[in-house]
């Protein structure tokens, strides 16, 4: 076999590499777009997020009296870029000796797989939970700094999912106060689990629950059982619940205000580019592997904390 006919193989299967790009190539897809706050790409190695934060509490002004204007809150962090990348090898005898197409099928399923590499970054750091935010602590958190008087708010909790957990949460939430005291009129719109609370997810966000009921006419699980009854879930339809598989502990859950522009998480998402090898690479001739990666520059911390309440166990 020739090697011009080598570099053709090489060539063709680059090409189906670059071309399964293509299509991810500038918004890398994943559920990361649902609550973070895309703030185009990379403009250098690190990005201070900023909020001001109005503190105007509502004014009634009478005849002959001035307004009183308020300084607005200025809040802020630090984020560092990262590289993110999914690397794999190939042999040169996998591509020299492909007479089926194989390889750049390969190739083709690779992109596929690795497409989500910034949806798994991001989320990774969001259970993580380890970097400071905008106010100075981590994004879930049972002590937000809050108010002139040292006090705190608490965005995260070690209850279970359950109807109960699900309510006393939207309240929480809807309770939010600003430094001021005002409400920040948070009203949560999505749930995130993890496969192991799919099923509980829907239940506290849609369907009705059944009970059995005794002859005292209490509703009871036990003896002297006569009948069955179903109570109506006021909360149906109020909230999604949205499964995502980077969610691994069959405890955690999230809920979440995505109808505001600001959102619980920030990110600066370079576009995608490729590592390809080439066949007169000196590298590649003495090691006989090719290597192909798809790398991505990214930058992403805790955005909004108020628009957001769960429990994390990590």
């Amino acid at each position: 076999m020739s090697i011009v006919n080598f570099e053709d193989k090489l060539a063709a299967a680059n090409r189906a590499y670059s071309a399964a790009l293509d299509s991810i190539r500038e918004q890398p897809p994943g559920t990361y777009t649902l609550f973070t706050l895309v703030d185009g790409a990379p403009g250098g190695t690190s990005a201070n997020v900023g909020y001001l934060d109005p503190t105007s509490p509502l004014g009634v002004l009478g005849r002959g009296e001035s307004k009183v204007f308020s300084d607005a809150l200025a809040l802020g962090a630090t984020y560092d870029m990262e590289v993110v990348y999914k690397a794999h090898r190939l042999d040169r005898r996998d591509v020299e000796h492909d007479t089926s197409g194989r390889v750049a099928r390969m190739l083709s399923s690779f992109v596929a797989d690795a497409s989500l590499l910034v949806d798994e970054r991001i989320w990774d750091l969001l259970l993580g939970n380890t970097l400071a935010g905008v106010d100075g602590v981590s994004l879930l958190n049972d002590a937000h700094p809050y108010g002139e008087a040292g006090a705190t708010w608490d965005n995260l909790t070690t209850d279970a999912l359950s109807h109960a957990s699900f309510r006393a949460g939207i309240a929480a939430m809807r309770n939010t106060k600003r430094y001021d005291g005002r409400p920040f009129a948070v009203n949560p719109t999505h749930l995130f689990v993890g496969p192991d609370l799919e099923s509980t997810a829907l239940e506290v966000t849609g369907a009705d629950r059944a009970f059995n009921v005794t002859s005292a006419g209490a509703f009871d699980g036990g003896a002297s059982v006569v009948a069955a009854a179903v109570q109506a879930n006021v909360m149906a339809g109020r909230v999604t619940p949205v499964v995502v598989p980077w969610i691994t502990d069959a405890q955690e859950w999230l809920l979440m205000d995505l109808s505001k522009s600001s959102k619980p998480f920030y990110a600066q998402v370079g576009a995608i580019f490729e590592q390809m090898p080439d066949v007169n690479d000196s590298v590649v001739r003495r090691s006989d592997v090719f290597e192909y990666a798809i790398n991505c520059d990214l930058i992403a911390g805790p955005g909004a904390p108020q628009l957001i309440y769960g429990r994390l166990d990590s």
